[in-house]
């Protein structure tokens, strides 16, 4: 596992790590600049958002327009964009529905569609469709 960003929770996190015996099945990558949060998002096989608050999730979009199945929680905007065919939402805060959830992915990994997740993101949330909207509110004002 890989986890990226560097906040006030991460000694606590290092040092569960160490206690729990994971300490080498887990590396911390620090703080990531849009570049590396990208080859990241391309190498990982699928991605966890445990926000307890958020109001889009771009980093969500992202994941899904490489393709890959999401883990995030119910924070707001996640709910919008997380479904059935792309991944599992969770309640913000419940560690152990998070960590039930992170399970079930390894063991459904193999059931998503990559190229419909990555569709179907593509649809909604690329460029064209986003236009498309945008446009079309500009030409009710």
């Amino acid at each position: 596992m890989r986890i990226g960003g560097d906040g006030p929770l991460r000694k606590y996190l290092e040092k569960l790590c160490q206690q729990l015996g994971i300490k080498n099945q887990v590396k911390f990558l620090g703080q990531l600049t849009r570049e590396q949060v990208l080859a990241e998002i391309r190498r990982c096989d699928s991605f966890v958002l445990p926000s307890l608050h958020e109001t889009f999730g771009v980093v969500l979009i992202e994941a899904l327009a490489y393709g890959k199945p999401v883990i995030a929680t119910m924070c707001g905007g996640p709910e919008e964009i997380v479904n059935l065919t792309n991944g599992l939402l969770v309640p913000p805060g419940d560690e152990v529905a998070l960590g039930r959830a992170m399970l079930q992915m390894l063991d459904s990994i193999r059931s998503y569609d990559r190229m419909s997740i990555r569709q179907q993101c593509l649809k909604l949330y690329g460029e064209a469709a986003v236009v498309g909207r945008l446009q079309k509110i500009y030409e009710r004002v």
